[in-house]
């Protein structure tokens, strides 16, 4: 059983601000997801490590349940994002079934009551 022996983290500040997501800058929307991976048996760091050289993977980390992998992934649009998650992320070899959860609003708990 692996738990969270792999983590990725290149994360860029987003913001939400009046239900869009901005860079840092507010040059670009972003569209922001976590996306559940299943793999064969005794792929997830071979997949792990494949997600780690992918262009807007903020990060990767491995998961014990019906998901080996959850990552959360950054796109300009939603069609960027399918295609991201449909041409990179289930073309990598070891990856048997992806689900995208897109996120509607990111929350700060530190700013929670």
């Amino acid at each position: 059983m692996a738990i969270a022996r792999w983590a990725i983290t290149r994360s860029p500040t987003s913001l939400y601000a009046g239900g869009s997501i901005f860079s840092p800058h507010g040059k670009h929307a972003l569209i922001n997801a976590f996306v559940l991976i299943q793999t064969e048996v005794g792929k997830v760091s071979e997949v792990a490590k494949a997600l780690a050289s992918s262009q807007g993977i903020d990060s990767a980390d491995e998961v014990t349940g019906p998901y080996d992998i959850i990552c959360k992934v950054h796109a300009e649009d939603l069609v960027a994002l399918g295609e991201k998650v449909t041409g990179a992320i289930q073309r990598i070899e070891g990856v048997t079934r992806t689900l995208t959860c897109p996120m509607t609003r990111e929350i700060n708990i530190d700013d929670i009551d």
